[in-house]
């Protein structure tokens, strides 16, 4: 997510909750199942899972995958396919169409060298229907479909002719390829792209079947989206990106939403991001919403923080990025009122809210740093840079913003000597709504401390009011000087309730 689109949504977001109210919470208890069957929820049937590529269609739990690779007349191979990647240097351009969530209905197109083709997805009952459409082709391109297990899960492949066949511990899969001319090279059928291709799950089905039961399916996921008369295109594009940013984890047997899969690599979750992430799944996907911000807060650092970056093998343990989680998670909670949503995230929500209390007070303002961690063998940007001012900027969530330019960095407590209207605006803003998440817990001594806390730094927050400007500032903390970098940054004070909006007599 761009820096433009943060400043965006949270200032969207100040101006639809300004005046917001609590909804009352479900007497349901917490029983500490439901995370358990909210997992198992999501991680079923035919989807594009796969992270490495929206061309390999996985069924869940199983972990069987029918994959799609394009070979051109020269013999060069695309295996695996992502939308943006060209921007990373690679040749496809993939066109994202809609996409459901749960995988019933999927549309991408590819290009690449000479070739260009549509996929269509139908997912029902546990059944896939694939076709594909070549719209430009030249003689010797072909398509490659070879069954895989993924992940390491356990189970025999096996192709015989045209079918397709995966067992596994628990399910013996069977899938159609319906061509005339085809052939069977070790563990792939290759095929041309001179005509439609249909593949199907469970017995075979002609192209017209199966184009006839795609376009249903097209028909039922377009008739059950929300209907937004004035915002249908922001809609649209907002629940497709965030459709085909919906993989499968494997090493934590969970579904969510990274940044992207191009930036990915495995799977990346970035802090404030995934709650963002979290709070428009929202609008009509309870299940991801619950799931994203659930799984970005277990991701938890061993000094008690959300981090800035989780992915498989590291965690940003220098670094965390601007207090969101409960602001977000509040949000979810007053269209879903789920108490054991809140038992999920509570003790990791207030473990960060007294971490950055603790760890990035200077004189009572809030200030981004970066801890000297010592990340072993790793040679990311995180082991090189830590407790070095360039994380400390990547604290902020807002990297290379000119905010931080000419502002120092104290090298011995690691921290950047500039008090932040927009960090102490979201830190207060999450005061509150950890406070009305206690509140609803029954956890009162929690609310009287985070009331505490909020009062104290709404108290110094108004000392960076400069009156003459007429705007909350930034300040220098080495001289006193306030900052004239201007930022959406500093209208956050509304979020945390702390500045009165003034309309002028006309």
């Amino acid at each position: 997510m761009t820096i433009f689109l943060k400043y965006s949504f949270l200032l969207l977001f100040i101006s639809l909750n300004y005046e917001k109210t609590t909804a009352q919470s479900t007497q349901n208890e917490y029983t500490g199942r439901e995370y358990t069957a909210l997992k198992t929820r999501l991680a079923k049937g035919w989807n594009t899972w796969n992270y490495k590529s929206v061309m390999s269609h996985v069924l869940l739990p199983e972990g069987f995958s029918i994959n799609l690779s394009l070979k051109d007349q020269s013999g060069k191979l695309l295996e695996d396919a992502l939308i943006g990647r060209e921007h990373y240097g690679s040749k496809e351009r993939v066109s994202a169409g809609p996409r459901a969530y749960d995988g019933s209905y999927t549309e991408i197109e590819v290009e690449w060298h000479s070739i260009q083709m549509r996929v269509q997805t139908a997912s029902l009952n546990n059944e896939l229907f694939l076709l594909i459409s070549p719209l430009k082709w030249s003689t010797g391109d072909s398509l490659l479909i070879s069954p895989r297990m993924q992940w390491g899960k356990k189970g025999e492949i096996r192709i015989d002719g045209n079918l397709m066949i995966g067992k596994t511990e628990t399910n013996t899969i069977k899938v159609y390829v319906n061509i005339e001319r085809s052939t069977t090279t070790g563990n792939y059928i290759n095929t041309s792209l001179d005509k439609k291709i249909a593949i199907s799950s469970a017995k075979p089905r002609s192209v017209a079947e199966v184009e006839k039961i795609i376009e249903k399916a097209r028909l039922t996921f377009e008739s059950a989206r929300p209907k937004f008369k004035e915002s249908r295109d922001t809609y649209d594009a907002l629940q497709t990106v965030l459709a085909w940013t919906t993989i499968y984890d494997p090493n934590n047997n969970r579904v969510i939403n990274p940044v992207s899969r191009t930036f990915s690599n495995d799977w990346v979750l970035f802090g404030w991001d995934t709650y963002f992430a979290a709070y428009m799944l929202a609008v009509d996907n309870k299940d991801l919403a619950y799931a994203n911000a659930i799984a970005m807060t277990k991701d938890i650092t061993s000094k008690g923080f959300i981090p800035n970056v989780s992915q498989r093998g590291h965690k940003s343990e220098d670094r965390s990025e601007p207090q969101v989680g409960s602001i977000m998670v509040r949000e979810i909670y007053r269209k879903y009122p789920e108490k054991w949503f809140l038992q999920e995230v509570y003790d990791g929500l207030l473990s960060w809210n007294r971490w950055r209390a603790a760890n990035r007070d200077v004189d009572g303002y809030l200030v981004h740093g970066s801890d000297p961690y010592d990340y072993g063998d790793n040679k990311s940007r995180s082991a090189t840079l830590s407790g070095k001012m360039k994380a400390a900027k990547w604290e902020s969530g807002m990297d290379n913003s000119p905010m931080w330019d000419g502002a120092v960095f104290d090298s011995t407590r690691h921290l950047m000597l500039l008090a932040d209207v927009g960090l102490m605006g979201l830190f207060i803003a999450d005061c509150h709504s950890l406070s009305e998440i206690a509140a609803i817990l029954g956890k009162t001594d929690d609310v009287k401390e985070l009331s505490g806390r909020a009062e104290k730094y709404s108290k110094k927050l108004q000392t960076l009011w400069n009156d003459q400007f007429g705007l909350y500032l930034n300040k220098d903390l080495v001289t006193g000087e306030f900052s004239y970098r201007l930022s959406p940054t500093l209208f956050y004070p509304l979020l945390a309730k702390v500045a009165t909006v003034v309309f002028p007599a006309y």
